[in-house]
């Protein structure tokens, strides 16, 4: 019966932890652009990208004969990332997206979704004995990293959108991808190398604590362009 509850306490905190992170962010959306609706989506499509990712991943390992490991610091995070910022891509390019704010927030829901489902699926494998102390340890590291990847690239979206040079544009998009995806492949580098569990929660924390900057700075030069325009 005890082992029983706190499996169900796991799974909720597994569930609605990430889930909270996220709906904290939103209040520095000080201008409410980003939509509730919107933040739903991501989160949905951070669940489909996960199921992708889960046949995807494992089906390269198995046409290449390369070890998990190799697969989970090179592969995954390059799979991952493009699969979490598919529904990136078309919310940007919305009429109604408004600015780094959006984008940032978008790709944290992204991240989120993506995380909660692998939550489920590590916790539902580990010991009832476990479970509590890896879902309070992903919550707090592989869910914030997933989070911040796709937040960058949600970010690098934005930036790209409001630029006017195509070619600089490019530029910021392809820097953002590449910095999500060696962020997320360091993140599972230091995991597979067992590292001890406070440096892979600080990573994740440090990660929340760079979109946090991003989200605060993109807050104040929106404000400057709000500024301009009146």
């Amino acid at each position: 019966m005890i082992l029983r509850m706190i499996q169900a306490i796991s799974i909720v905190i597994a569930l609605i932890v990430p889930v909270i992170f996220l709906f904290l962010l939103r209040t520095f959306d000080l201008h409410k652009t980003v939509k509730f609706k919107f933040n739903i989506t991501t989160l949905v499509c951070g669940l489909f990208a996960y199921w992708l990712a889960a046949q995807i991943n494992p089906w390269v390992q198995v046409s290449t004969g390369l070890g998990w490991d190799q697969i989970a610091r090179f592969v995954a995070p390059v799979v991952e990332e493009l699969l979490k910022a598919a529904i990136l891509i078309w919310l940007v390019n919305r009429a109604d997206f408004n600015y780094v704010v959006d984008g940032a927030l978008y790709g944290f829901g992204a991240g989120i979704g993506f995380a909660i489902i692998e939550n489920l699926e590590y916790i539902q494998r580990a010991s009832a004995e476990a479970a509590l102390i890896l879902a309070i340890a992903r919550v707090f590291s592989t869910n914030l990293m997933h989070a911040t990847s796709s937040s960058l690239i949600g970010t690098a979206l934005a930036f790209h959108r409001g630029d006017k040079s195509k070619a600089r544009g490019l530029l910021i998009i392809l820097g953002g991808y590449l910095i999500a995806i060696v962020f997320h492949g360091v993140f599972n580098a230091m995991v597979n190398s067992s590292i001890l569990l406070v440096f892979a929660i600080s990573y994740g924390v440090i990660g929340a604590g760079l979109i946090w900057f991003v989200i605060r700075n993109g807050m104040t030069a929106q404000k400057e362009w709000v500024g301009e325009k009146l």
